[in-house]
């Protein structure tokens, strides 16, 4: 059997054929969605002009969605459902982002600004039904009517936050029971030191260098060295000032860690404000795929406090590191969290 050679050319080919049948997909899935809020939308209209022909004959609206369902082998909700789809939507909206669980939600909420409210915002931050199932919940709108009316122009406090920026593949050396250790952050130690690194010690820093494809340790004799500073993945957005992320300690090395955004305090989840620093976090790490995190010490929940740095369109760490915009003091500028002494 001729084995087939795998040249750049076929290899970009591959890779675009595979993002045009995934785009593909995805855009079917999306139009089929659509289309099954359009259908529902006008049965719903046409099933409203029906009934207001017959308004006079209270109980015939009841007998005719459970006649319809029987004839037509359609669950009656369903019908109750599109009929109050456009009830409370007569003008459609031609959100892609609004699919028809999305609209199912919303005609449970009966004040028609406080349905407009969740729809804009679902809409606009790309909520997912459970988000909006949360948001209703949690009163978001009632929230924030109540901010609105109580907010007052205030002078700005002067913030005192200063970011922490490390250096990338520096790490600790530290004495263990099997020898020299490299410290790799998060309570992991790696066996990598060479023997007869010139100069190395416990309590001493070294570098990972990178020369010709190969990674070498060097001694870093840096009165101030800046540790634990690591690329990683954002994978889940718990609420406006934490985060689960997928660390790259190096040496081969992952951990999965709980961040807590070092020097800033977002309200609750539960609040209208809450919403909006989550949602802006969503936003601003949609088009990212890695971050850059410098770590400190644990706070009292045993989360480890971070400085998150992003940067989009950049693929390399150390330029996200050096160029990248810090999370925690945007959200500050934003109004989107307050300083707190972590």
């Amino acid at each position: 059997m001729t084995d087939k050679p795998v040249v750049p050319t076929y290899n970009r080919l591959r890779d675009q054929v595979g993002r045009i049948i995934t785009s593909g997909g995805e855009r079917a899935r999306e139009a089929v969605e659509q289309e099954k809020v359009r259908t529902s939308w006008e049965v719903g209209q046409l099933l409203h002009e029906h009934l207001l022909e017959e308004r006079e004959r209270a109980e015939y609206g009841a007998q005719l969605l459970r006649r319809l369902a029987d004839d037509l082998e359609v669950n009656v909700r369903r019908l109750y459902e599109m009929l109050e789809l456009y009830r409370r939507f007569p003008m459609l909206r031609s959100s892609a982002n609004l699919t028809y669980s999305h609209y199912v939600k919303l005609i449970a909420v009966g004040e028609g600004r406080a349905r407009e409210f969740y729809a804009d915002r679902a809409a606009a931050e790309h909520w997912s039904v459970r988000q909006l199932d949360e948001a209703i919940k949690a009163e978001a709108y009632e929230h924030a009517v109540g901010e609105a009316k109580a907010e007052e122009v205030q002078e700005p406090e002067r913030s005192t936050f200063r970011p922490k920026r490390g250096r990338l593949y520096t790490y600790r050396l530290v004495q263990t029971s099997g020898g020299l250790r490299v410290d790799l952050g998060f309570g992991i130690h790696c066996a990598a030191v060479p023997e007869g690194l010139e100069m190395a010690r416990a309590g001493g820093v070294v570098e990972s260098v990178r020369e010709g494809g190969q990674y070498r340790l060097a001694v870093d004799l840096s009165r101030r060295p800046k540790l634990f500073t690591y690329r990683a993945t954002v994978t889940q957005i718990i609420d406006g000032d934490t985060v689960w992320a997928e660390i790259d300690c190096g040496f081969g090395v992952w951990t999965r860690q709980k961040l807590r955004l070092r020097g800033i305090d977002a309200p609750e989840l539960e609040t209208a404000a809450g919403w909006r620093a989550r949602s802006f976090i969503n936003e601003v790490l949609k088009p990212v795929d890695e971050v850059v995190v410098t770590t400190s010490r644990a706070d009292k929940y045993d989360r480890y406090l971070a400085d998150l740095y992003y940067l989009a369109g950049a693929a390399a760490p150390e330029r996200v590191l050096a160029e990248g915009r810090c999370l925690n003091q945007e959200l500050l500028v934003r109004g989107l969290a307050q300083e707190y002494e972590s």
